[in-house]
């Protein structure tokens, strides 16, 4: 009579497809038979047994892979084509990486920080752009234009001011 333990074994033997001998006594040499019989079995179920947690996105498109659910799945996955980018290691803000041609690249340029700038679009001369807390600014300022003055400092009374030429002049008449 054969010990249940031994009954068990061949009965998840004979699941797994694995002829056995009904006369099996647990000697040495056969316990190692077993295992490796065994072993070879689990091995070869499990190639068949698909594994992994990838999806179709996951994948190129054009390749096949399986996961936990199915075998042989098409992949849909297309890249990114970065061969019209031509930005330089400089045009990228430090420590940042981007693509471009296909090649990843780390950021060297450092922005300039203009948070603590405060000037208006008024005190911007027209036509001019200044950045203003990270912000383009357009200026509106129209300078007044002492270009046509003509007035010199004996024609401006004492210790009066004016602006000739975009240069101030003090007065010097009745003095």
């Amino acid at each position: 009579m054969q010990p249940g333990y031994v009954k068990s074994l061949i009965a998840l033997l004979d699941d797994l497809g694995v002829e056995v001998p009904r006369n099996i006594r647990c000697d040495q040499r056969l316990t190692d038979h077993l295992i490796k019989a065994i072993q070879t079995a689990v091995d070869s179920t499990q190639a068949d047994v698909a594994k992994g947690n990838a999806v179709a996105a996951d994948v190129m498109e054009g390749k096949t892979f399986s996961n936990a659910e199915a075998v042989n799945i098409a992949g849909t996955y297309v890249p990114l084509d970065t061969s019209d980018a031509d930005a330089t290691e400089d045009d990228i803000t430090a420590e940042k990486t981007a693509y471009v041609d296909g090649t990843k690249i780390v950021g060297t340029y450092v922005p300039l920080d203009t948070s603590d700038a405060d000037a208006t679009e008024e005190d911007i001369v027209a036509g001019k752009t200044a950045y203003v807390d990270g912000i383009k600014t357009v200026g509106t300022y129209v300078p007044l234009d002492t270009s046509d003055a003509d007035a010199t400092e004996e024609d401006i009374a004492a210790g009066k001011t004016a602006y000739v030429n975009g240069i101030k002049i003090v007065g010097t008449a009745g003095a």
